[in-house]
């Protein structure tokens, strides 16, 4: 909570202990110069500043207090086709307005995207932008990263650039109209 005006934010605590290399290091930092590089868009969670002690990284963003889309398909079972278009369009504009700005995400899913607020109509909010990557046009990465359900075929091909976010923002597509993912295994090798 803010001293001064009373406004609450969100805390996501690091701990260093978790870092094994500077490479760690780096990853950290170019999670926050990422968020910092889109806290304009209206889509993305807004970052409010970064802080560290001897034991943690804190980012500091945004409050959103209304869960996970994944809780809410979870309690609703699947959305319909309009309210599941509307909420397309907001994480398909995300992504574009990630890729103007020369960021993709990769790892879109469900529990990355937050609500503002709890009633049904508040602003859906990407979150998490660990794996998330500056690029150019015609950059090929080959890290196999992301959430089984949601990985393009070309990143398990280890040769992928920003469209891998269109597959996984498919994925999502497909989750709120049927409710469960359209590949689905008990291994994780099964789904991929």
């Amino acid at each position: 909570m803010d001293k001064a005006d009373g406004a609450e934010y969100a805390c996501k605590s690091i701990p260093k202990r978790n870092f094994l290399s500077q490479e760690d290091y780096k990853d950290v930092y170019r999670e926050i110069q990422i968020m910092h590089h889109l806290s304009d868009h209206p889509n993305v969670i807004r970052i409010h500043g970064a802080y560290e002690d001897a034991h943690f990284v804190h980012i500091i963003m945004e409050l959103c207090a209304g869960g996970d889309l994944f809780d809410r398909i979870v309690t609703k079972g699947h959305y319909s086709e309009r309210k599941a278009a509307k909420l397309v369009k907001t994480i398909v504009g995300m992504v574009e307005g990630c890729y103007s700005l020369g960021v993709m995400h990769r790892d879109l899913k469900p529990e990355n995207f937050l609500f503002a607020g709890t009633s049904e109509d508040a602003p859906l909010k990407a979150i998490d932008f660990g794996l998330s990557m500056f690029y150019k046009p015609g950059d090929k990465f080959s890290d196999v990263v992301g959430s089984p359900y949601y990985v393009a075929p070309e990143v398990l091909q280890k040769c992928y650039g920003p469209k891998a976010d269109v597959w996984s923002a498919g994925v999502i597509l497909y989750i709120l109209l049927c409710g469960v993912p359209p590949f689905w295994a008990g291994k994780v090798f099964a789904i991929f």
